[in-house]
């Protein structure tokens, strides 16, 4: 706690009644302060500045020279709000607070605005005059209107209310809640007023129709009569016209003349096992190789396509028909044998059974006389109310050169052989055939003793010879034979100059699907070969040859054959394709179209030619529908 003197200028006189009383007026005497001022200028003024410290006391003088006026009243003034050290009238710590004024409220009420001749804490002062005080002086009576902190509030005004106050009297015209509702005008309605009534020239939503008139008619009105009867090829029977009867003269029979020759009409086939099965049936030659559809097959527009299907499912071992409720087979340019899938009644599960050995069974599928060779491989079945259908799938014969049937081969050619003989070397085990056949469709070229090396299977040994010249494979569909075709036979720009082998109009079609599909333009590649390899430059005729290609390597591209084969299968597949996909019946004059073949496609005033590269053929007895893929380009 700070220790304050406190200075008593007058003498003690003790009062009556043992009490003191301390008055910190400015005048605790009543006698008015008295200072002589001397006026030296017209316009004297006094500046005092001091430092923030403790106040100490200062006199000054002011002397004005005075010509006519012996008495003058000077009222001066100073600021004081800068920092002058601890008052002289220091209180205790629990000292009385300063009573507030009448003007004052509550002790949170808002603050007195700022005199303007007021200053901040810490800047000059402003100009005072020359008047000074004393460093204690007694502080200024109270006014008697002052009140304690907590003095009685003044009473508010008859305007104002209190918090909880009773409410204003309603006035006569207001109304409750719940009061009487005003009685309507008798212009005005209620919501649910009756409708006004229609007026006379007004009718219904579903009025009675207006007849039509002579000239009007539906786009599917009633047919007229035709004068002319239309004939169907197969109309009821009639008894033929009256006429003169011929005599009937019975041919001649020649003799009987015997012959010890045996003349076999089907051909010879590879069957499983040593047995050979001749069948007295009515089809003696079923497994024979049907007569394939020619080249520049042309489907005429006809007004109707008359197709009469024919589908058999049979086991060969044991010439076992099996019935079918559906059946489906599929085949891309990607894949080397048949896809395949049949539905059969549960019945035929004995039939289908794989051998004690696991060798799967051999079943021949005859669509509209063209026969496929498979192997059921997966067999499941379902069984629902009253019904079990046994599900079959599989690949085609050529499947046997492929995993899980063929062992693991290591492949090479210790001298020099062609790319055909690799193949056929490939087919072989120490030398002797297992049977199965190549038909070469590309250009042959010659590799070197060494230059290849492979281990796999039959199959993937063949694709690679095949893919080095940008071929692919292609299984007969009965006979253990493999098809190797050239990816592109003639490059796509010179397609408008071919023969199609198929010429489908849009007749003949029932569903009809093309994608668009964007490749690479390029007109330029380099290919090579490994170690004794050559590096061949493919180069688009016609063009610049400024957009190349990726480099493709491989160990059998020996010779500029193979290059150039290569490279085409590149250059052909770029720019813009349109890829069709055509639903058609298996026509006689088609057959099954297969990839590989070139199909010229007519709709209306737009001709598309290309190349099939799918086939899809789905059985629903009596229903037969093939769905194929064309490759085509747009120039």
């Amino acid at each position: 706690m700070s220790t304050n003197d406190l200075n008593f200028h007058k003498s003690y006189t003790p009062p009556a009644g043992g009490q003191v009383a301390l008055n910190f007026t400015l005048n605790p005497d009543g006698v008015p302060t008295t200072a002589v001022v001397r006026l030296v200028k017209s316009a004297p003024t006094l500046r005092i500045v001091g430092d923030a410290e403790k106040a100490v006391a200062r006199t000054a003088t002011v002397t004005m020279a005075l010509h006519t006026v012996q008495t003058l009243h000077v009222r001066a003034s100073y600021a004081n709000n800068v920092f002058r050290g601890p008052s002289s009238t220091p209180a205790s710590v629990y000292e009385m607070a300063t009573p507030s004024s009448s003007a004052k409220s509550s002790a949170f009420e808002q603050s007195a605005s700022l005199k303007a001749a007021r200053e901040f804490s810490w800047r000059p002062p402003t100009q005072s005059l020359g008047v000074t005080t004393a460093i204690y002086e007694n502080a200024l009576k109270s006014r008697a209107i002052a009140g304690q902190v907590w003095e009685a509030a003044a009473p508010m005004t008859t305007a104002r209310d209190s918090l909880w106050k009773y409410p204003p009297h309603l006035k006569p015209a207001l109304a409750s809640r719940y009061e009487s509702a005003a009685p309507l005008s008798s212009l005005r309605g209620d919501s649910w007023e009756y409708p006004p009534h229609l007026k006379p020239v007004m009718t219904l939503r579903h009025e009675v129709a207006l007849p039509a008139v002579r000239g009007f008619g539906l786009p599917a009105k009633a047919g007229q009569r035709r004068v002319k009867t239309t004939k169907v090829p197969w109309e009821a029977a009639k008894w033929a016209s009256y006429g003169k009867e011929s005599p009937y003269v019975p041919p001649e029979i020649p003799g009987y003349t015997s012959d010890t020759a045996l003349n076999f009409i089907c051909p010879w086939l590879d069957y499983a096992g040593n047995d050979i099965l001749i069948n007295f049936g009515k089809y003696p030659c079923k497994e024979a190789e049907p007569t394939q559809p020619g080249t520049g097959i042309i489907m005429p527009v006809k007004k109707v396509y008359i197709v009469i299907n024919n589908v058999l499912l049979r086991r060969l071992d044991g010439n076992v028909e099996l019935p079918t409720f559906s059946l489906s087979l599929s085949i891309d340019a990607d894949s080397w044998t048949w896809g395949f899938n049949a539905a059969l009644p549960a019945a035929a599960q004995d039939a289908i059974e794989p051998g004690s050995d696991g060798t799967p069974v051999e079943l021949e599928a005859v669509i509209n006389g063209t026969a496929y060779r498979v192997l059921a491989e997966n067999i499941s079945r379902d069984r629902s109310f009253g019904q079990a259908v046994i599900r079959v799938s599989g690949k085609g014969k050529s499947a046997m050169l492929g995993a899980p049937y063929a062992p693991i081969l290591n492949f090479g050619n210790a001298q020099a052989r062609t790319a055909q003989q690799l193949m056929n070397d490939a087919l072989t085990i120490n030398g002797a055939s297992i049977g199965w056949t190549v038909n070469w469709g590309l250009t042959d070229w010659l590799v070197p003793s060494g230059a290849w090396a492979h281990q796999g299977t039959y199959i993937t040994a063949l694709n690679t010879i095949a893919e080095a010249a940008g071929g692919y494979i292609q299984p007969h569909p009965t006979q253990k034979q493999l098809n190797v075709l050239a990816r592109y036979p003639t490059a796509p720009w010179s397609w408008g100059s071919l023969t199609p082998d198929f010429e489908l109009p849009s007749d003949v079609t029932t569903r009809e699907g093309i994608e668009w599909v964007e490749r690479p333009r390029y007109n330029r590649i380099f290919v090579t070969g490994e170690g004794q390899g050559v590096l061949g430059q493919v180069t688009r005729a016609g063009t610049a040859g400024d957009i190349l290609a990726p480099l493709v390597t491989d160990a059998l591209i020996t010779h500029a054959d193979a290059a150039r084969q290569r490279g085409l299968s590149v250059l052909a597949d770029t720019g813009r394709q349109a890829h069709l996909s055509l639903r058609l019946p298996v026509l006689a004059e088609t057959g099954v179209i297969q990839p590989g073949k070139f199909v010229r496609y007519m709709d209306g005033g737009t001709t598309r030619i290309g190349i099939v590269r799918s086939t899809a053929v789905e059985v629903g007895v009596p229903e037969v529908w093939q769905t194929i893929g064309v490759e085509t380009h747009v120039a």
